[in-house]
């Protein structure tokens, strides 16, 4: 079967360019496995990104919204940094059947197998799925950060740049939160309150401890500040959080191929989240495969929010240095400091 373009994964990323594309004529084929599900994530959409996207303004399912997040650093100062604006967290699962929907109203055609591998045949590519086998004129790497596409086109993102991240979906607590607590391992725990539930996770570098180590610390946590929290599912995750502004020279597309989201590494580095850029990246990706020029894309990202991440991922890889000096307690002291006075929103 023939198609215009392939995108592999169908999280926010993947589904808003399948929807733009769909709309504006192309025919597209989306594959992801396991989507719509409920990511391991805080569902926190930041500051102002529903407004720059007007097919968000359709979303009809539950948001919790925040006013500002709860910072405590590692020796249990805390302070509360309010929003320029309000902003929600979602249900990961209800944001993934509303963009899933809106790409296959578009006239996009999502089908529910995984991808194992893609190859290039002449100036196509081939995908093989466990169904069958498809045929695409260009395609878009939007599978997260262990991307198959990412890495038979360019090579996989290093286990330097992947952070673990470790956590529960929790009941029992009615009051909204936000916060984010620096540890002392170059590393911080988040607990968000979400629509039908919280997601509490602890996120460090690969290595940093062992998936035991992870939960007991989050565990110390969760008593301390929320005791009536009750887990109902546990969850680990990778999440590609870049400390090296060189990471950002690699190049995201090529003649017929496009990386969008946490396949191209543009998740913030200081908060860790993906939301955002992934909703922004799909929409440029598509922009330039509809304008006829696919490496448009290259220009566009960087002009857009590149800067920000590169300088992000300066301010890491300094705090990554203080650490190896003085200590990561030192570090995150530094990061809370920072972001108290900078940006974690």
């Amino acid at each position: 079967m023939h198609f215009n373009i392939t995108i592999v994964g169908a999280g926010p990323a993947g589904s808003m360019a399948a929807y733009k594309l769909a709309k504006g004529g192309k025919k597209v084929i989306l594959f992801d496995h396991r989507a719509p599900w409920e990511k391991p994530c805080g569902g926190m959409i930041g500051p102002g990104t529903i407004e720059k996207h007007p097919i968000m303004l359709k979303y009809s399912y539950p948001k919790t919204i925040h006013n500002g997040i709860n910072l405590i650093s590692p020796r249990s100062d805390k302070t509360f940094i309010a929003s320029s604006q309000p902003f929600p967290a979602v249900s990961r699962l209800e944001l993934g059947k509303f963009l899933i929907n809106q790409a296959e109203k578009a006239g996009a055609a999502f089908l529910r197998q995984k991808v194992l591998a893609i190859s290039r045949d002449g100036l196509k590519w081939n995908i093989e799925t466990e169904q069958g086998s498809y045929m695409s004129e260009l395609i878009i790497g939007a599978d997260g950060a262990g991307s198959i596409v990412r890495k038979t086109i360019i090579g996989k993102i290093p286990g330097k740049y992947l952070l673990r991240a470790c956590g529960f979906f929790m009941d029992g607590i009615s009051e909204k939160q936000y916060t984010a607590k620096y540890l002392d391992i170059h590393g911080f725990i988040w607990f968000v309150s979400r629509p039908h539930d919280s997601s509490a996770g602890i996120i460090a570098r690969l290595g940093t401890l062992s998936s035991k180590d992870f939960f007991n610390k989050l565990d110390e946590f969760l008593q301390e500040n929320y005791p009536g929290a009750k887990p109902i599912n546990k969850w680990t995750a990778f999440i590609p959080i870049i400390n090296d502004p060189a990471f950002f020279e690699l190049p995201c597309c090529g003649d017929n191929w496009l990386l969008i989201g946490d396949a191209a590494g543009h998740v913030d580095p200081i908060s860790g989240g993906g939301i955002a850029y992934a909703l922004k990246s799909a929409e440029l990706a598509s922009l330039s495969i509809l304008k006829g020029n696919p490496s448009l894309y290259e220009i566009g990202w960087r002009e857009s929010y590149g800067k920000t991440l590169s300088k992000k991922a300066a301010k890491m890889q300094h705090l990554t240095s203080l650490a190896a000096q003085f200590g990561p307690e030192m570090a995150a002291a530094f990061m809370y400091n920072y972001s108290v006075h900078g940006s974690f929103l």
